[in-house]
C-alpha cells in the first residue's frame, strides 16, 4: 500500500537506489571536505563536528555523529511528519557514515597541504559536493533525506516557504554546533 501511495514501487526503488547512493556519497564527501578545510561548515556539519568533539571522537568518526543526528531526525519524522518518511530516507542515512569516512581519507589524499588557498578550494569543493549530493539524492525521487523532511514538516505546519523554514532549522543547528564545541577555524583532519 505504501509503495502505491508514494509511487515508489520495489522495482523503481531498486533502479533509482544507485542514484540515491551516489547522492549520499557526494553529501558525505562534501561534509568531510568542509570540516577538514577548517574554515567553516554548514549548520548540520557544525552539529556533527561539535558532537564529535564533545564525545572525544577523531575526525574519521564524524560519520557516527552524522548517523546519530540523522537517526534523531528520522525519529522526529516518525512522530510529526510520517508523510516525508520513506525507505529512501533510510537509504540516505545508512551509508552516510561510511561516505563521511571516505571523504576524510580523500581530503588527505587530494589536499595534502594546510595552506590557506588550498583550504579555500577544499571548502568550495566541499560545498559544491554537499549540495550537489542533496540534489542528486532528491532527483532519485525515492524519498528525502531526514533534514529536508524536517524542513518540509516545518514548511507545512507554519505555512512558510521552504527557504524560510530552512533558515528556521539552520539557525539553531549553527548555534548548537558551537555550543557543543565545534571549532571551525581548526582543521580536524
Amino acid at each position: 500500500m505504501r509503495a502505491e501511495k508514494t509511487g515508489c514501487t520495489p522495482r523503481r526503488f531498486l533502479t533509482r537506489l544507485p542514484l540515491a547512493l551516489l547522492g549520499s556519497l557526494l553529501m558525505g564527501v562534501g561534509l568531510s571536505f568542509n570540516a577538514c578545510a577548517g574554515l567553516g561548515n554548514d549548520p548540520y556539519g557544525l552539529v556533527y563536528d561539535g558532537l564529535r568533539q564533545l564525545l572525544g571522537l577523531d575526525p574519521a568518526q564524524a560519520g557516527i555523529c552524522a548517523a546519530a543526528v540523522n537517526g534523531f531526525m528520522i525519529l522526529l519524522l516518525l512522530i510529526v511528519g510520517r508523510r516525508y518518511l520513506n525507505i529512501g530516507t533510510v537509504a540516505a542515512v545508512v551509508p552516510y557514515q561510511l561516505c563521511v569516512q571516505i571523504g576524510t581519507v580523500l581530503y588527505g589524499l587530494i589536499f595534502p597541504t594546510e595552506q590557506l588557498p588550498v583550504r579555500i578550494i577544499a571548502l568550495i569543493l566541499g560545498c559544491l559536493l554537499l549540495y550537489t549530493g542533496i540534489a542528486v539524492f532528491l532527483t532519485a525521487d525515492i524519498g528525502m533525506e531526514p533534514i529536508t523532511g524536517v524542513i518540509m514538516v516545518l514548511k507545512d505546519r507554519l505555512g512558510w516557504s521552504f527557504a524560510r523554514s530552512k533558515w528556521l532549522l539552520d539557525f539553531p543547528c549553527w548555534d548548537w554546533g558551537f555550543c557543543w564545541g565545534a571549532k571551525p577555524e581548526q582543521s580536524p583532519c
